[in-house]
């Protein structure tokens, strides 16, 4: 049995990046919550074997990943989400002004029609808010490659939002 400290601390420092990388896939927060529960499972089942605790972060995302694709691909789809601020639950209620309401409302439908790999990096660099190092480690990317990859995301992203 693993140690129980060690696993709830794991899960302590590392939940909110295993719900950010599941929701970017799944879409929806339910799902997330599921898939992150999945994970930590997996996880917990896992502790006693992995061999190099430096390397946490990096397998629990590829273990996100690889069980976020598969839920999605076992989930029949259904409409899509309404909840236009998936990623904080625990946001203030204030109500944006309309034109800045409308304004995010369209930033959001443009990022949910970007690549897997680009929604990705988006949640681990401003969701997660990772440095461009922690998200080369853990993409297996270059810290050049991940500042190129922003930057051409935050191009397309202003680009579809100014058309929209």
């Amino acid at each position: 049995m693993p140690d129980e400290v060690a696993f709830a601390r794991l899960v302590r420092e590392y939940k909110d990046m295993v719900f950010a990388v599941a929701l970017v896939h799944a879409h929806d927060r339910s799902l997330a919550e599921d898939i992150s529960q999945d994970v930590f499972m997996k996880a917990l089942r896992s502790m006693d074997e992995l061999r190099e605790p430096g390397r946490v972060k990096t397998w629990l995302y590829s273990v996100t990943r690889n069980t976020a694709i598969d839920a999605v691909r076992r989930r029949v789809r259904g409409p899509a989400s309404l909840d236009r601020n998936p990623v904080d639950p625990a946001a203030p209620d204030a109500e944006p002004e309309p034109a800045q309401d409308e304004r995010l409302a369209r930033i959001q439908d443009v990022i949910e029609t970007l690549q897997e790999d680009y929604r990705e990096i988006l949640a681990l660099r401003y969701v997660k808010q990772l440095s461009y190092r922690e998200i080369g480690q853990t993409l297996g990317m270059t810290v050049t490659a991940v500042g190129e990859k922003l930057c051409r995301v935050r191009r397309a992203i202003q680009a579809k939002v100014q058309t929209a």
